[in-house]
């Protein structure tokens, strides 16, 4: 059985982490892979960043 998630709430200690991952302006490369996916999943499914 196949279970799909549709809402999320992704937790941090990093208010860095957190605004990056909600913001649209340009990331260093070094971030830019790992942030972009937590930005693809943000877009499928319906994440809240705390």
């Amino acid at each position: 059985m196949t279970k799909r998630w549709y809402n999320a709430i992704i937790e941090s200690d990093s208010q860095l982490v957190v605004s990056l991952a909600s913001s649209e302006s340009d990331l260093p490369w070094s971030l830019d892979a790992i942030v972009g996916d937590i930005k693809d999943w943000a877009s499928q499914l319906n994440l809240c960043f705390s």
